[in-house]
Order: C-alpha cells, then sequence, then structure tokens
C-alpha cells in the first residue's frame, strides 16, 4: 500500500472532496502541461504484461479556448509519439480545509487517442510498451552467460543497444534492484539475438531470480521478490454495512489456470540437454489428479537452474501463483489510490467473517463521475486448502523419466 497520512483511512470512508492531477510532457519531463480531464480511470492488473493502463477525456477546448485535439501536430502534448502523462490522484481531508494527499499512479506513454467536435479520449500505457517496442539494437555480443550476475544483465538490457559501453546509446528504463536480497550470477547462456524482443530474457531473467517485474510508481523498472501469499497483517479492510467501504462483491471461480501438475524443467542452452528439474501435483482434495478435476498440467522450461534447489524454488512459486488463480473476489468499494497489486486486504462481508486475499486488479476512477465513482478491485485467495500438501519431487535429468532424489 502506498504511504498515506494518518486521516486517510478514516477520511477514505466519509465523504470527501477527489483531487487528480493530469501532467502531460514529451522526453524527460519536458513542456509539462496539466490536462483538464473531465472523468478517467487507471487500471491495475496483475494478468497483464503492461500491468497499469490509463483512459481519461478531456473536453475538445478548454477555458482559455485551447484545442487538445492533436490533429496534424506531432508535438502536441497529446499526440502519441512520444508524450507521456503523468498521474496522480487523492482527496483533501475532509476534517481540515485545504489539507489533502496524493497518491502516485505512475507515468503512461499516450498510445492512442480518439476525438470528435467535443471531446478527446486518450488511453495510455506504462512504460513497459517502451521495452516491448524497442528491439535489441546494435548489439556485437549474443547474449549474457556465468561472467555476468542477474543485476548487470538486466541493467544492460534496458539499453536500446548491449555494447560494452554505453556511449551514444539510449537507456529506455532505469532498473531498480533495491528490493532484491542477493545478486547471483547467471548459471547458464540468454541468449538476445540483434532486432529480438528484450522483455522476453527480462522475463526469464526475472523468473529465474524469483522476482516479479513491473514499471512501478515513477517508471523506474522494479524487482521485488514475488508475492505468493497473503501477508499477515492487512494493508486495508473492506467493510460492509454502515459506514463501511464495501458496496457490493461478486464470487468467481474458474479452472482456467489451476493446475495439478506442475514442471519446472532445466535445460542447458547449448545442447539442450536436460539439467535440475522440480515437480510438483496433488492426489488430495478437489484437485486430485485421480478426480473429477482430472490431470490439468503446467510446464515451464528455463535455461538458468544452477541447482535442484532452483528448481523447487519454481516449481513452488508456479503453483502458488496458480492456486490463487481459482478463486477471485470482485469487489465494488469507495476508492482508495493508496492500494496496490499485491496488497494484502480483509474482507468482511455483513455476516462479519473475515477473508484475507491477495489484490489482483484495480480500477481507480479518477473524477467522482468516473464508473460511478466507484473502484473496482479483484482479490484472490487459493482455490483449495488441502492442495498445498502437493507432492514434490525434483532432481537431474527429465522431469517425467529421471530418478527423483528429492521430495
Amino acid at each position: 500500500m502506498r504511504s498515506v497520512p494518518e486521516w486517510w483511512t478514516d477520511a477514505i470512508r466519509t465523504s470527501h472532496q477527489v483531487r487528480t492531477r493530469v501532467m502531460a510532457y514529451r522526453g524527460g519531463g519536458v513542456g509539462q502541461v496539466e490536462v483538464p480531464i473531465t472523468e478517467g480511470t487507471v487500471t491495475f492488473d496483475a494478468t497483464a504484461e503492461e500491468e497499469r493502463r490509463c483512459q481519461f477525456t478531456v473536453p475538445r477546448f478548454d477555458e482559455t479556448g485551447f484545442d487538445w485535439q492533436p490533429g496534424r501536430d506531432r508535438l502536441h502534448p497529446l499526440a502519441p509519439y512520444g508524450q507521456s502523462v503523468y498521474i496522480s490522484n487523492g482527496m483533501f481531508n475532509p476534517a481540515v480545509s485545504g489539507q489533502f494527499h496524493v497518491c502516485h499512479m505512475g507515468h503512461y506513454l499516450i498510445t492512442n487517442v480518439e476525438s470528435d467536435s467535443q471531446t478527446v479520449q486518450v488511453t495510455g500505457a506504462d512504460f513497459w510498451r517502451k521495452l516491448k517496442e524497442q528491439n535489441i539494437q546494435g548489439s556485437p555480443i549474443d547474449g549474457f552467460g556465468p561472467s555476468h550476475t542477474y543485476q548487470s544483465a538486466l541493467f544492460r538490457l534496458t539499453w536500446v543497444g548491449l555494447q560494452n559501453t554505453f556511449t551514444d546509446d539510449v537507456q529506455i528504463i532505469a532498473p531498480d534492484f533495491s528490493a532484491m536480497s542477493s545478486n547471483p550470477r547467471l548459471s547458464q547462456y540468454v541468449a538476445t539475438p540483434f532486432m529480438s524482443d528484450r522483455t522476453e530474457p527480462i522475463k526469464t531473467l526475472a523468473d529465474a531470480w524469483g522476482a516479479r517485474v513491473y514499471v512501478n510508481d515513477v517508471a523506474d523498472l522494479a524487482f521485488v521478490p514475488k508475492v505468493l501469499e497473503p501477508s499477515s497483517t492487512p494493508v486495508f479492510t473492506f467493510r460492509g454495512g454502515v459506514n463501511g467501504s464495501l458496496l457490493r462483491r461478486v464470487r468467481t471461480q474458474d479452472r482456467d489456470g489451476v493446475y495439478n501438475w506442475i514442471i519446472a524443467q532445466g535445460k542447458d542452452p547449448s545442447t539442450g540437454a536436460n539439467t535440475y528439474y522440480g515437480r510438483l501435483f496433488t492426489e488430495s482434495g478437489a484437485l486430485d489428479i485421480r478426480g473429477p478435476h482430472g490431470w490439468v498440467s503446467q510446464y515451464f522450461e528455463t535455461g538458468q537452474f544452477a541447482t535442484v534447489d532452483d528448481a523447487i524454488r519454481t516449481v513452488n512459486d508456479l503453483w502458488a501463483a496458480s492456486m490463487l488463480r481459482g478463486f477471485t473476489e470482485t469487489i465494488t468499494a469507495v476508492p482508495n489510490p493508496a492500494l496496490q497489486l499485491y496488497d494484502t486486504v480483509r474482507v468482511i462481508g455483513d455476516d462479519g467473517t473475515p477473508n484475507d486475499m491477495i489484490v489482483l486488479a484495480l480500477d481507480i476512477p479518477l473524477t467522482a463521475s468516473s464508473n460511478g465513482g466507484e473502484m473496482r478491485v479483484v482479490v484472490g485467495e487459493r482455490v483449495d486448502s488441502t492442495s498445498a500438501a502437493a507432492i514434490k519431487k525434483a532432481g537431474i535429468g527429465n522431469a517425467y523419466t529421471g530418478s527423483d532424489s528429492q521430495r
């Protein structure tokens, strides 16, 4: 959860005035100008490649007569040619006149603009889009090997070219490794061919490192430990009833993405030979592979397993992520822009029963009229508590035929 003042938690549940600013700029903050939006939404989605998206509406002409339709002006503040917007959203303290607090909602690359005679509709995506669009250029090296650490390889992948010196090169986005406690050397070679998609080796290395990678509030490429279990201390409570922030809740159960047999297979990139592997499956509860649910499998392959423990950690992460997908709730609530993906929240319905769940998606309105002034939150919890007692096997070789050395 983003940092907020003490008065925030109580004030969010009472009537208050929203404060939102949308600042447009082009390249390093040049030419910042405030955009007079009439409504809009920021969306955070843990399942999307670009976790953050925004959309907002602007009047075609503002009070000064400025035309917010870019037209043929490629340097217009809202034109989709490298222009970005920074969004902050918060509220005034209803108990103290003039006091307010805003939360950073992030920076968004403008990707699409539609307009008519009355309004301009703008869509944006976080700066992962820049990494996705700018394929690897001018690389005299074909990849990274054991001479590199995770940090050094990932740092170099944030530059347009991968040459040994960065003279006359351009960094697309700055990485932030501060949350990661380790920085081991790579165990195997990671290919980075000329003109290839740089997000693929970034995601491969992040998974092998046990990190979640995303673009954060200040537009850095953040690497943080994966969150796979609810925290013991929820950061916020959604409560129904009078003076509660919970308006509605819809429960969903889904079998898509819920696996009861998962394999993490290591490969030697140079020879294709199998190395270390980890395997998890369950023979109990609703997800028993021998039962009506059936045999629902997931296969993950990487060249970065240096030990059996690496394979075990990865297959455990895949299992925990799978278990979160099966049971979700969509909550409609009073907006709280301090919430973030993977926060643990407590949901208490009218019957008083508490459920601690992880935030998987958020739609936060930027004005009182956006989305009816309501926030949508998708939260997840484990689909089946008995599935935690999965059978674990690991070893060297083929995950299907190799001899298991560990349970």
